[in-house]
Order: C-alpha cells, then sequence, then structure tokens
C-alpha cells in the first residue's frame, strides 16, 4: 500500500485557511426555492435588460439565456448529473472551462511559495506557463 500525505502537507497553509466558496444555486433552482418566476442577477454582473439593441442583431442566432448570463461557475448540473451516473457527491467534482483552468486551479490549491513544478519537456505547455505565471519554478524533465 502506498503512504498517503496528510492533507496538512499536501495542501498549503495559506489554502487550508480559505473559507469555502459557496456559489449561489443555478436560476431555476432558486426560482422553486423562492416561488418565483422571474430572477435579477445583479450580484452576477448580469445585465437583466439583455444585450443592447445593437447587439442584438448580432446574437439572434443564439438563444436569449446563453447570450445574457453568465453559465453556472460551477458547474452544477453537470455536477449533479455526474454524481448520479457515478454514485458519488456533486462535490467530488471538478469541472473548468477546459484543461488550462482545471490545471490552474489544481497549481493554485496544492502549491506555495517555494514550491517548483515538474514536467516533461515536451507536453502540454499549459502546466509549465501555469507554473510560471503562478511564480513557481519549473523544471522540465526530458522525455
Amino acid at each position: 500500500m502506498k503512504p498517503v500525505l496528510p492533507f496538512d502537507k499536501l495542501v498549503p497553509e495559506y489554502v487550508q485557511r480559505f473559507d469555502a466558496y459557496i456559489p449561489s444555486r443555478p436560476d431555476d433552482e432558486l426560482k422553486k426555492l423562492y416561488g418565483c418566476s422571474r430572477l435579477y442577477r445583479l450580484n452576477n454582473n448580469e445585465n437583466p435588460l439583455g444585450p443592447p439593441v445593437g447587439a442584438q442583431e448580432v446574437i439572434r442566432r443564439f438563444p436569449p439565456p446563453q447570450a445574457a448570463v453568465y453559465p453556472s461557475g460551477d458547474a452544477y448540473h453537470l455536477r449533479h448529473k455526474l454524481a448520479e451516473r457515478f454514485g458519488l457527491h456533486p462535490d467530488q467534482f471538478l469541472v473548468g472551462n477546459g484543461a488550462n483552468e482545471v490545471i490552474a486551479f489544481v497549481i493554485k490549491a496544492f502549491c506555495e511559495k517555494g514550491d517548483n513544478i515538474i514536467t516533461a519537456d515536451k507536453t502540454f505547455a499549459v502546466y509549465e506557463w501555469v507554473s510560471e505565471f503562478s511564480g513557481f519554478e519549473t523544471r522540465l524533465v526530458p522525455l
């Protein structure tokens, strides 16, 4: 059996002190919860009036809800469907806007000042880019 590193050795101290961010629920869930048919999500930096008249013509080919609001930042519905399908809890899924964002999440969550990132020299460049952008030394290992 492989040795298991304790949580406090894996996660930087400054990350351990953070309170978990709890995003608001998706619109359909909030409407059910509060018994309303319309929401104005000003806290999400969304415009309740929709796009300006000049932009409406350009975006008519997209369904209006997609054009005027941000998608669920925590992939609420996707995580719940995955949890249901695999018999897990929604909090056990990390969903991002592509591999770049997921790699950035992992590096930022598990690395702290003085750490370095080791990656292959002929691999996905984002490992090195995110590492350096986050202030960590990158060590490339030849393949």
